[in-house]
């Protein structure tokens, strides 16, 4: 999948944004879409936050909006059970 020009949107509870920034969230995201992993994006963020000593609950949700089209191969075996839409 292209994610080349893709905006990333990140939601979670005050778990994660108590110890991460704004600038710490895009960064993680970004490596997450450099090493060809965006569907860990989210696990990154949570993994970050546990080891920066979050003490509260963390959950996280990473979207991707992008105008490129999806491409017609498989996706990766890690995405199963995942719903693609195009808009």
């Amino acid at each position: 999948y292209d994610m080349a020009g893709a905006t990333a949107i990140v939601i979670a509870s005050d778990g994660l944004w108590d110890v991460l920034g704004d600038a710490d969230a895009r960064l993680l995201v970004s490596r997450g879409i450099t090493e060809g992993v965006p569907e860990r994006a989210a696990g990154l963020l949570v993994d970050e936050a546990l080891r920066r000593g979050s003490t509260d609950n963390i959950t996280c949700l990473a979207i991707f909006l992008s105008t490129a089209p999806l491409r017609t191969a498989e996706p990766p075996s890690s995405w199963a059970g995942c719903e693609f839409f195009s808009l």
